[in-house]
């Protein structure tokens, strides 16, 4: 890529604040491309598990989609929605491993979703598996489509975030599962500089305030939308730490910033380097929810 492309890349990605807020989230996506991302060998746009230490983001990101297949207890009887399915790799993980009979992904960025069909295809899965571009708020799908629906850091891109949980209630069968690995906000009062960081932060990655609220109040809202036997378990602690240590060194691998763009590296890095200038308690909490529609 020529030096103007790449200049031309990044001025696109800082202009994200320009852009109206319903169309901020399809924006990120379409101008935040497969070389900007941080892994080596695989295309997941997540944070990873790091709980078994992992040797690096590509293995980690494959074990949190792992724990959310795990937890949703999928099987190769189940039909799958995928919201916001990226560029689709757990997608065809999850069904090389036996996980579904078929998936659904739905992405809001027809960019990702050609990109995430080209590479089906080119895994032999087009028959069972199919991307589709939609709103999560209001999503192409019939009444009781699905035994499992689930979203890999993607729900609290959605304002408000119990849109699309009514819309994962409607779409799932009776018993289905929804299952969500999803950061949200802490139960304290955060300081002046705190809250100034997070607002940075959530600006660039579109997270609303009005879903940053703590794991106690993500249990009422999924009970509230119809949901039972609701559990959130917080990771936090195997997910924001370790993707920060492994970033502060990825993002000075030569071979990441000779592709990637150069506003989302200095954005990257600046955002890392404030983190680890000073251990703090977490401003965001990371869970993984889990809801069962009634029968």
């Amino acid at each position: 890529m020529s030096g103007w492309a790449r200049f031309s890349r990044g001025m696109k990605l800082l202009s994200l604040a320009l852009v109206p807020l319903q169309g901020r989230v399809r924006f990120l996506y379409r101008h935040l491309q497969r070389r900007d991302l941080l892994t080596a060998r695989t295309s997941y746009v997540n944070l990873g598990y790091w709980k078994d230490d992992p040797p690096g983001l590509d293995e980690a990101c494959e074990a949190l989609v792992d724990l959310v297949a795990d937890t949703a207890g999928m099987t190769e009887r189940d039909e799958v929605l995928d919201v916001g399915c990226g560029f689709g790799d757990q997608d065809i993980r999850w069904m090389e491993w036996g996980r579904a009979a078929r998936v659904s992904g739905l992405n809001i960025s027809e960019e990702q979703v050609t990109q995430a069909t080209a590479r089906v295809a080119h895994a032999g899965l087009s028959d069972r598996i199919t991307m589709t571009c939609g709103d999560a708020r209001d999503m192409p799908f019939e009444d009781a489509s699905f035994d499992v629906v689930c979203a890999v850091e993607s729900a609290f891109h959605i304002a408000p975030r119990r849109a699309f949980v009514s819309e994962a209630f409607r779409v799932l069968r009776p018993g289905g599962r929804l299952v969500l690995a999803d950061p949200c906000g802490v139960p304290r009062a955060l300081s002046l500089p705190e809250r100034v960081g997070l607002l940075f932060g959530r600006s660039f990655w579109q997270v609303p305030a009005q879903n940053l609220y703590p794991a106690r109040a993500y249990d009422t809202m999924l009970r509230d939308s119809g949901f039972v036997n609701v559990t959130i378990d917080s990771i936090q602690e195997h997910v924001h730490p370790r993707f920060r240590e492994f970033a502060a060194r990825r993002l000075y691998d030569p071979e990441l910033t000779e592709r990637a763009s150069w506003a989302y590296v200095w954005l990257l890095r600046n955002s890392i380097k404030a983190q680890l200038k000073k251990p703090r308690p977490p401003v965001m909490d990371y869970v993984i929810a889990k809801a069962v529609k009634p029968r």
